[in-house]
């Protein structure tokens, strides 16, 4: 094992967003994109047993306050050690086909 590589806890990140009702779409380096737009998980690269969770800046404060209490409710449970982030915005390139994530 390499000196000083953390590992991320994704088993536990899984266990959480399958436990929550939504599967894994996507994962992208240290960010993982759910069957749900309204929402992803970054984990922290400082500390990588801490991981994000970001709402996209369209989602509806309802929705946002019901989906972040049953999330953070949910990590408890998992033991993942889950904090709200700012949120984030899609910014489509549709000529590229592409996408950019820009954080608030």
């Amino acid at each position: 094992m390499t000196e000083g590589l953390k590992l991320r806890p994704f088993g536990k990140l899984l266990n959480l967003i399958e436990g929550a009702g939504f599967k894994v779409e996507h994962q992208y380096d240290d960010l993982v994109f759910v069957d749900n737009t309204a929402f992803i998980f970054q984990f922290d690269n400082e500390n990588p047993e801490f991981i994000m969770l970001r709402f996209n800046v369209d989602c509806k404060p309802d929705n946002k306050e019901f989906l972040s209490s049953a999330l953070l409710e949910k990590s408890k449970e998992e033991d993942v050690k889950l904090v709200l982030a700012s949120d984030y915005e899609i910014k489509e390139n549709t000529e590229e086909e592409t996408f950019q994530l820009i954080f608030k």
